[in-house]
């Protein structure tokens, strides 16, 4: 009775010691005690987060290079050729902020914060830029 106590009180030592310095232990161990509970652990929840947005971003930017070269013909068109140009434009952007919110939605998911700023330039910027009036435009394409 005895030696099985002791045997009992060594096994739980390493096991936590193993626990809190083996990341590899932990993840088996909470694994394993989420499997017999059936309650999902950080981990799974994390995998889960990212498998549902990077699909989403995936599918996303396939969509996008399938347009993008569709249009390829008719934006050597004239006149049709700068309406495609800038429809295809706007379709990228719409695109690249989707992806930006989906990444946010992400790291949100895990914890981290939003991006505001990345390499210098402003994210939100790109998603919610000032754009010329249609007075403006029809200004610089008339010459006045």
């Amino acid at each position: 009775m005895k030696l099985s106590s002791i045997f009992f009180i060594l096994i739980l030592l390493a096991s936590n010691v193993l626990t809190l310095t083996w990341g590899a232990f932990n993840t088996v161990l909470s694994g394993g005690l989420a499997a017999i509970s059936g309650v999902e652990t950080l981990a799974q929840n994390r995998k889960k987060s990212v498998k549902k947005y990077s699909s989403r971003i995936i599918g996303r930017t396939i969509k996008t290079s399938k347009r993008s070269l569709a249009s390829i013909p008719l934006e050597s068109v004239p006149y049709i050729g700068v309406a495609a140009l800038i429809t295809m434009t706007a379709f990228e952007l719409k695109t690249a902020c989707d992806n930006i919110n989906d990444i946010d939605s992400m790291n949100a998911s895990m914890g981290l914060e939003k991006a505001e700023i990345f390499d210098g330039v402003d994210i939100r910027g790109i998603c919610n830029p000032e754009l010329p009036s249609l007075g403006s435009l029809i200004d610089g394409v008339s010459g006045d």
